[in-house]
């Protein structure tokens, strides 16, 4: 069997189909049963134990007019909670021991401390303990707590009834026949750069996204000891080519573009012989699948990611910011060929890449109605056929370069936590950022303007999941 520890840190896409139609004590619909997974082999059986075994406790009746909670499993909380939905099981409650997460939601579902869940009843409540690694120390503080294990909470875990052997956690001679592999992939290519720009740095920006382009461009001139973006002599590899553009309107001269595949293959070059290259690592917080919990559960944040382990700055410099290309002939066009009112309209942006939020269409649509009441012009940004406008409003293309000087010309932007946000931070408008804290990947305290010290003007919103009528109305009093 492949090493645990290993797989994790892959992803697939898992059709659960047949899993499905292996269940013979309930009838679960077949169509739901498609998931996005970080993981392999282990996942796969992991669902298929937690979907055989929640089957039995709903035949025995176990779970019938009970409170059901949920604790252990935060990552992948949305797949558990599809998976019960489809056999018309409804989780009551999420608990976990993070003070953070206690008191907010998480896919629509609040979260509380295990010690609270003695206030429910022990003969009231079902708790699942889901987990691919707490089992043994949840069954123990609930055990502490006075509930009884296959009573009042049981407990699914990575191996179902098969208990792991050493051999388990070692990696296997396949797995590093493949990792080497992707070394050797990753070397050519590197060769490749590497004789095109002679004696430059070359930074690999392996992650797809704005905003990580952009935090690490306002501290790389300090690290390479010059004044501006512009002036830093060095290569950066990029994989989107959104990511390209931006990248080309901050003023990178050498610009690379690579697959994610590629882009793989060179971070396992650079785990394997990093101090033999020129090549460094431009975003480290997604180099391991531990790096990023461990920070989130420390008092660091974003910035610091960058700041503290890509450049290692002991004392860490203030941001240099960059001017983007002034482009107001081509905005003003977009403007005109919208009706919007400069000055007067609302820039909109409700999508966020992987994150979502809870605030609804409704609520959305609530947003816009009042604010053209009160005389605005509406605009929201879309990227791709999935991104729909919001119902009343339009939705101009606004290329990269131009979007500070759209949210200028705007006067007003709202938008959901996203790269956007970290492009326009500085802009001279209105500015209202939402943070969700149903969402496992944006976390206030980690992204928060306020915390990183960077950006003007942004006020920051924290949208708890039950407060969203509340949170609108806030905003629309400063309209």
């Amino acid at each position: 069997m492949a090493s645990f520890s290993v797989i994790i840190r892959r992803r697939f896409k898992a059709n659960l189909d047949s899993v499905v139609k292996e269940e013979k004590r309930v009838n679960i619909d077949n169509n739901l049963k498609t998931y996005e997974t970080r993981y392999v082999g282990e996942t796969l059986r992991f669902y298929r134990n937690f979907i055989n075994k929640i089957s039995s406790l709903k035949a025995d009746g176990v779970l019938e007019n009970k409170t059901i909670v949920v604790t252990g499993y935060w990552g992948k909380l949305s797949d558990i909670k599809e998976i019960l939905e489809g056999m018309n099981i409804n989780i009551n409650w999420i608990a976990d021991n993070n003070t953070k997460k206690q008191g907010k939601t998480r896919c629509g579902v609040p979260v509380r401390s295990l010690e609270s869940l003695v206030d429910i009843g022990r003969g009231r409540l079902v708790i699942l303990v889901v987990t691919p690694t707490y089992g043994k120390e949840l069954s123990a503080q609930l055990a502490y707590l006075g509930f009884e294990k296959n009573v009042h909470f049981f407990v699914f875990d990575a191996f179902g009834e098969e208990n792991p052997t050493e051999a388990d956690f070692l990696i296997g001679a396949d797995i590093w026949a493949k990792a080497k592999d992707n070394a050797r992939a990753g070397y050519a290519v590197y060769c490749e750069i590497a004789a095109k720009y002679p004696r430059m740095t070359i930074w690999l920006m392996h992650q797809p996204s704005i905003g990580d382009l952009h935090i690490f461009s306002l501290f790389l001139p300090s690290a390479m000891k010059v004044s501006s973006v512009r002036d830093c002599d060095c290569v950066i590899v990029v994989t989107k080519n959104s990511v390209k553009r931006y990248a080309e309107a901050l003023g990178y001269r050498n610009i690379e573009i690579a697959s994610l595949e590629t882009a793989t293959c060179l971070c396992q070059l650079l785990k394997l012989a990093g101090d033999k290259l020129t090549m460094k690592n431009a975003v480290f917080h997604g180099a391991t699948y531990f790096f990023e919990p461990l920070l989130w559960q420390s008092d660091l944040n974003f910035a610091d990611s960058f700041t503290k382990f890509v450049f290692g700055f002991e004392d860490v410099p203030a941001p240099i910011y960059f001017d983007l290309p002034k482009r107001k002939d081509a905005v003003r066009k977009l403007f005109l060929e919208n009706h919007l009112i400069p000055g007067k309209t609302v820039f909109i942006s409700p999508y966020a890449g992987m994150f979502r939020t809870e605030i609804t269409k409704e609520q959305w649509g609530h947003l816009v109605d009042s604010l053209i009441e009160k005389g605005y012009t509406v605009c929201t940004n879309c990227a791709g056929e999935k991104e729909a406008p919001l119902p009343n409003t339009s939705a101009p293309f606004v290329e990269l370069r131009d979007c500070v000087e759209f949210a200028e010309m705007a006067g007003y932007f709202i938008g959901i936590r996203s790269g956007l946000c970290d492009a326009i931070s500085e802009a001279k408008c209105h500015k209202f950022v939402i943070y969700d804290t149903g969402c496992l990947y944006t976390p206030p305290s980690f992204f928060g303007f306020a915390d990183m010290n960077i950006g003007s003007d942004i006020v920051e919103l924290v949208n708890d999941g039950f407060n969203a009528d509340e949170l609108i109305a806030e905003m629309l009093e400063c309209f």
